[in-house]
């Protein structure tokens, strides 16, 4: 998913991440989520991976 919160506002946002959470631990999906939202992507990733600029 890239950035998919992006456009809500903070109660929805954290709503979101918390469904998002229950559905992967119901499920055990695989997820790739793309954020430059720093504190989601602690809340919600068990690993973190940083691009840099070009090449990525």
């Amino acid at each position: 998913m890239d950035e998919p919160f992006g456009a809500l506002d903070i109660k929805t946002r954290l709503q979101m991440q918390d469904l998002l959470i229950s559905l992967w631990h119901q499920f055990h999906l695989t997820i790739l989520f793309v954020t430059h939202d720093v504190a989601e992507a602690v809340y919600l990733a068990d690993d973190i991976y940083i691009l840099k600029s070009q090449p990525s």
